[in-house]
């Protein structure tokens, strides 16, 4: 990892609520040690509440432990394949994203819809149940339900393609302003009007498009495109041996789940923020403020899961007598119970990301935060590399010299030996990658990229087939966030952290 570097950036408080408002104040100078999180005080001891619930640790020798490190060992216990785990971390923190007020939402992209039913379902196995509802499709009537309530604070869920498709104006008036309105006829006894109906966010959705039809699915620019492999599961006998490799905790589902249960919503403040959109207005991509909202919320999400409320004793009295914290705190006041009278006065209030928190959210978005343009699965980019590699491979280089992009794609353009038939991408694709595909899917994908713009296609005089030729030499690609050593906050200010990387199990400095 490269060193640290020390960066003097003011110190801009934001949230997704907020917007953008710096308050002038200045990140301290780094110190010679970093200072750990400020602790809140309990009246239940933390070696209790670590028995119950997954915890944040810090090792004996310094190393951060998310506890994001729990669901992933748990995930690949139960045969998510180590390719996939990155989606479906993403895929949990979406899931409980709008009962922590950050709603964020993804379509899952894949080859086959049965790719991604058993990543769903383990994803599934770790989320409160209260936090969503799994769906064939959305119906109007539901969606606007209990005066607009009915899926408030809640993810939305549907593994069928076409589930959003009658309402899919609604959903993305939900995701732009958090509501949404509909008009409906209603019949009275001696009149007929038009009455107003309201559905409020927060709300988040989780959808499948499949990749064999581009198009299908929302489209939002908030929604992130996740990509999901086809070897969704690892065979039982290689379990063992991956979880061993990569040290990852192994904890039950009901301790994680109830983990997550217990956070609520509070307000966190990105003291950093400012070097973040610094990053994505550089990157001139498109919708750079929802790419930053998107950002930002990741961040968050991040920072409540990492610094978790204290047990207090109103919360474990609701586990043992079944009933709300409300009603145990108020009769533990009743009762005279100073620490919960003080706890009442001092509640809590916003916390503050540290680079930890960033560097958990900048590596679940790796690559998913494009500059703009279409989104392009793993195939279809390699079709597109394909067709671009014979039509340069056909000019003459000795005419136009190296680097001169915009020559080599006129010469493209007007000159039919250049262009190149379906067969002989097929032939080239499969030539060139480990797995085979088939004809028709390279057909299929050409025809997808022709229509998304990145391609273009003619016949040739005397020719019956179509000719495929590229007119733009690079596909857009995914936004540059700064380094998380790069990043200072108030906490370890600018010093270098190890922290265990909750995807791959490695220990790495930031």
């Amino acid at each position: 990892m490269s060193k640290n570097k020390k960066v003097e950036e003011k110190n801009v408080n934001r949230s997704a609520d907020n917007g953008f408002n710096s308050d002038g104040a200045t990140v301290p100078e780094p110190t010679k040690k970093a200072t750990s999180l400020p602790k809140v005080t309990s009246a239940i001891p933390e070696e209790l509440s670590s028995r119950f619930f997954e915890c944040p640790v810090v090792t004996p020798d310094g190393t951060h432990q998310s506890v994001l490190v729990a669901p992933a060992g748990h995930m690949l216990q139960k045969g998510v394949y180590p390719d996939n785990l990155r989606a479906a971390q993403l895929l949990l923190l979406i899931s409980i994203s709008s009962r922590l007020g950050y709603p964020l939402s993804a379509m899952i992209v894949a080859e086959d819809k049965l790719d991604v039913v058993g990543l769903l379902d383990a994803v599934a196995k770790l989320t409160p149940e209260k936090a969503v509802r799994e769906v064939g499709s959305v119906a109007l009537d539901l969606l606007f339900a209990q005066g607009g309530l009915h899926y408030r604070d809640r993810c939305i869920v549907c593994p069928n393609p076409d589930g959003f498709s009658k309402v899919q104006a609604h959903i993305e008036s939900l995701l732009s302003s958090d509501h949404a309105t509909h008009q409906e006829l209603v019949k009275r006894r001696f009149d007929t009007g038009m009455e107003v109906c309201t559905a409020q966010g927060p709300i988040s959705f989780i959808g499948v498009e499949n990749g064999k039809k581009s198009g299908k699915g929302l489209s939002h620019p908030s929604i992130l495109k996740v990509p999901v492999l086809r070897q969704t599961f690892l065979p039982e006998s290689l379990q063992t041996s991956v979880l061993e490799h990569m040290d990852l905790a192994k904890s039950p589902d009901f301790k994680i789940r109830k983990t997550f249960e217990r956070l609520k919503a509070v307000p966190v403040e990105i003291p950093f923020a400012e070097v973040l959109w610094q990053a994505i207005a550089e990157s001139q991509c498109e919708h750079p403020f929802i790419k930053m909202s998107v950002l930002i919320k990741l961040i968050s999400i991040c920072a409540i899961i990492n610094q978790p409320p204290p047990l207090t004793n109103a919360e474990l009295g609701s586990y043992f007598y079944g009933i709300s914290e409300v009603e145990v705190r108020r009769a533990l006041v009743g009762l005279g119970d100073d620490q919960q009278r003080q706890e009442d006065v001092t509640g809590r209030g916003a916390i503050n990301a540290t680079k930890i928190d960033y560097y958990l959210a900048k590596g679940l978005l790796e690559g998913l935060l494009s500059t703009g343009g279409p989104y392009l699965n793993e195939r279809q980019k390699q079709v597109f590399q394909s067709v671009k590699e014979i039509n340069i491979g056909k000019i003459n280089q000795a005419i136009i010299k190296d680097g001169d992009d915009v020559k080599k794609l006129a010469t493209i353009n007007r000159s039919t030996n250049c262009w190149t038939p379906r067969e002989a991408v097929y032939e080239r694709i499969n030539n060139a990658g480990s797995e085979t595909y088939a004809l028709s899917s390279v057909s299929n994908d050409l025809v997808a990229l022709h229509e998304m713009g990145l391609l273009d296609r003619a016949k040739p005089p005397k020719s019956r087939a179509y000719g495929y030729y590229i007119n733009k030499m690079d596909i857009d690609g995914a936004i540059r966030l700064p380094e998380p050593a790069e990043i200072q906050d108030p906490i370890y200010q600018g010093q270098e952290v190890s922290v265990v990387n909750p995807i791959t199990g490695q220990i790495e400095k930031i």
